[in-house]
């Protein structure tokens, strides 16, 4: 084949157990609300437990692996339903210059809007301490722009996202487990209506998992319970599937982390896995080494924004096996996981049962430092069902409070993406970001994404996406 005109571009037992491999998913065909945001608390956790718990002891080690599996307990809050125990007395004038996840994170310079966040951020403060409901709310806004771009697409894009989500403590029974209720709405706008970045440059992934094609999404409502001194937990409702299986807690959250849809989940697993479903997850850790979960799910909730009983549309069915290992006293993981499902966006958009399909994912996760995360990432998915791409491979570094500064962050990965479709090449994607504390409230995020080569040999390589990304978090 001749080789096609160049274009100018356009402008803008607890052994060590070594490392290993791993998948989430989120999907290309049809652009929605891919990634959840993750859970800030649960990272802020992990990093707390390694800071100040010490080595041996059971306790701890059994907090540090929860939070490195996004096992959400709650730790440190008094649930709504307590006797003997006294509510707290809230200290109203008490000034509070951080955020409720990470309050020692105040940045390098005050918050010129002090005068209005502290009072609002002192209310969420107090249903936390005194009723157990604890609460992330944020605005984020994202601006990308792309060197080169398939012919007549736009070079820009933005896209933001209000961001409400609230975990009430109902129960807690030392020794036995809790009951928690989490609520999650969001509204989001892309500017321009329609536009994509993705689709911009030809890449089989998603470039900005903030983007949602929803106006207003109810994200979560489930109830979660947990048994046998929090070793196992169960949850119904519309959840998230990536929760409880290939879930990666060093990239899962767009608002801080990763961007790009192969480092924040994959491009392979099916649209049961990278969107909002109705069913049934779990999670449990039966001995200190060995931890399983799993979903079933139905493809019905995948097109609706908010509630769909209907449990029709296809269904999926997902587990994943791990073991559980000490670092230097850090946790790692290593784990397995299979998702069968007759569903994919052809069949959900119609209404149908698709062709059945499996795909299979391989995570692991070190701590090599206190506050750097090292993950490796594998998913295959059978092209009847997969999102963007049969196979995909990635691996990365996330790094947390840079240079003793909390609150900064770096991460750098790179991925390799074998897309469906025959008119397609193999696409290499690397991404860097730093995220900057400018003060208790407002993150500044500068990305770089590099596409060398992209999925579409239309666009000339590489292709640089520089990106800036201003979260203001309560």
């Amino acid at each position: 084949m001749a080789p096609r005109p160049k274009r100018p571009w356009t402008g803008p037992s607890r052994e060590i157990v070594a490392l290993g491999i791993a998948a989430l998913a989120i999907t290309h065909h049809v652009h929605r609300a891919w990634s959840d945001g993750g859970n800030v608390f649960v990272l802020h956790d992990l990093h707390d437990f390694n800071r100040f718990s010490s080595r041996g002891d059971d306790m701890a080690w059994m907090n540090k692996s929860r939070s490195l599996l996004g096992f959400d307990i709650m730790p440190g809050i008094m649930p709504l339903a307590r006797t003997g125990s006294p509510r707290s007395h809230f200290d109203w004038a008490a000034p509070q210059p951080g955020v409720i996840a990470q309050p020692g994170a105040t940045g390098f310079m005050a918050d010129p809007l002090g005068f209005v966040v502290d009072p609002m951020r002192r209310g969420l403060l107090y249903a936390q301490d005194e009723w157990g409901l604890r609460t992330d709310l944020y605005e984020a806004l994202v601006l990308q722009a792309a060197t080169d771009t398939l012919a007549g697409a736009r070079s820009t894009v933005g896209v933001s996202r209000l961001n409400l989500r609230s975990d009430l403590l109902v129960f807690r029974d030392p020794g036995v487990g809790m009951g928690r209720l989490t609520f999650q709405i969001r509204s989001n706008a892309t500017m321009p209506g329609g536009a994509s970045m993705s689709a911009s440059v030809g890449a089989a992934s998603a470039l900005d998992e903030v983007q949602s094609t929803f106006d207003n999404q109810l994200v979560r409502l489930a109830w979660s319970q947990s048994f046998f001194n929090d070793r196992w937990m169960v949850s119904i409702g519309k959840l998230n599937p990536s929760d409880y299986v290939a879930d990666n807690i060093f990239a899962n959250d767009e608002s801080r982390q990763f961007l790009a849809q192969p480092f924040d989940g994959n491009s392979t697993w099916p649209v049961t896995f990278q969107d909002k479903c109705e069913g049934v997850g779990t999670i449990a850790i039966p001995t200190d080494w060995l931890f399983l979960s799993g979903y079933a799910v139905s493809a019905a909730g995948v097109n609706d924004a908010w509630l769909d009983l209907s449990l029709g549309d296809g269904y999926a069915v997902a587990g994943e096996v791990g073991l559980l290992a000490e670092f230097d006293g850090r946790p790692c993981r290593v784990s397995w996981a299979w998702c069968g499902t007759d569903a994919n966006a052809t069949s959900v958009e119609q209404g149908v049962d698709g062709a059945w399909g499996t795909c299979q994912a391989v995570t692991a996760q070190m701590l090599p430092l206190p506050q750097m995360g090292a993950w490796f990432q594998w998913s295959q998915a059978d092209a009847d069902v997969a999102s963007g791409a049969t196979h995909e491979l990635a691996l990365g570094l996330t790094i947390d409070d840079c240079f003793e500064r909390r609150g900064d962050g770096f991460g750098l990965a790179i991925a390799r993406t074998e897309p469906v479709g025959t008119d397609v090449q193999t696409q290499w994607l690397t991404e860097a970001y730093y995220r900057f504390q400018v003060n208790g409230s407002l993150q500044l995020t500068l990305d770089a994404q590099l596409l060398a080569p992209s999925a579409s040999e239309l666009v000339d390589d590489p292709v640089l996406v520089g990106g800036v990304r201003a979260v203001w978090r309560f």
